[in-house]
């Protein structure tokens, strides 16, 4: 009688089979990791650096980046401009829209950066170059 029982408990229990649970699992994960999208921290830099000395034939755009983070435009020359001030935005409209505007009669652009200044707005100013289509920077540090 202990046999029947035990076989009679074993009849009301109920057992699920997981093995098919995981396998589904396993395809829901493979299908959203196929499918999204991963979101671009900046954007695709494919600019040419020039062989020697400074770009183009003409003379070079000049861009500074200073200890402080503040961008300056044509720096040394008597109408340089501060496109970019100190405090943290990314985008640098003034810096876009002078671009823009200087890009018909130039071939390049330097870009001086100092010591101390932050590699986020080093590459907010690399962002603003390649959309506006420069694609010859020369580098320096200072």
């Amino acid at each position: 009688m202990s046999r029947k029982r035990a076989r009679q408990s074993d009849a009301n229990s109920v057992a699920v089979d997981m093995s098919s649970l995981v396998d589904l699992s396993f395809l829901l994960l493979v299908f959203f990791l196929v499918t999204t999208n991963l979101l671009a921290k900046e954007q695709d830099l494919p600019m040419t650096m020039p062989a020697a000395g400074m770009p183009g034939e003409g003379r070079p755009v000049r861009i500074r980046v200073e200890a402080d983070n503040q961008v300056v435009l044509h720096p040394g020359q008597s109408f340089q401009e501060v496109v970019a001030g100190v405090e943290n935005e990314r985008e640098l409209p003034i810096l876009k829209e002078r671009l823009s505007l200087l890009k018909a009669g130039r071939a390049g652009v330097q870009l001086d950066v100092r010591d101390g200044a932050s590699y986020q707005r080093f590459m907010d100013v690399l962002n603003c170059l390649q959309g506006a289509g420069w694609d010859e920077v020369a580098i320096t540090q200072l």
